[in-house]
């Protein structure tokens, strides 16, 4: 990185990462990702020695990995504190179990489906 006349490089990091967290984090739509990605290679290009080549090539790993990225579905969306899937994996190991089996017939399945979706409501 090029310093500042301070001779200060952490500006320059906090402006990198400042970039990273809006393509991450705020960008809610393909748009938006696309200026704010603009905005940071144009930042790296004006302020790294190597006119931004490694922060291009960083950016480009992390977007293959883009689904990977948790944060930046669960903040587009509303879940109440809830971040884990724990509550439909609970839901569907207590219908496997009331069930009993994995096959069966069509008629035997919905009756069992329905008993088990009974028990859980009353509960």
């Amino acid at each position: 990185m090029k310093e500042d006349e301070n001779g200060d490089r952490r500006g320059f990091l906090d402006e990198l990462a400042s970039h990273l967290d809006q393509i991450a984090l705020k960008c809610t739509t393909s748009e938006e990702e696309k200026k704010e990605i603009d905005a940071y290679l144009r930042f790296a290009k004006d302020n790294c020695k190597d006119q931004g080549k490694s922060a291009k090539a960083f950016l480009e790993r992390k977007m293959h990995d883009k689904e990977n990225w948790v944060n930046t579905y669960v903040f587009k969306h509303p879940h109440f504190g809830n971040r884990t899937s724990n509550r439909a994996e609970s839901s569907h190991a207590s219908l496997k179990h009331a069930l009993g089996t994995s096959s069966g017939k069509l008629k035997t399945v919905t009756m069992k489906v329905a008993k088990w979706s009974m028990i859980e409501s009353a509960d």
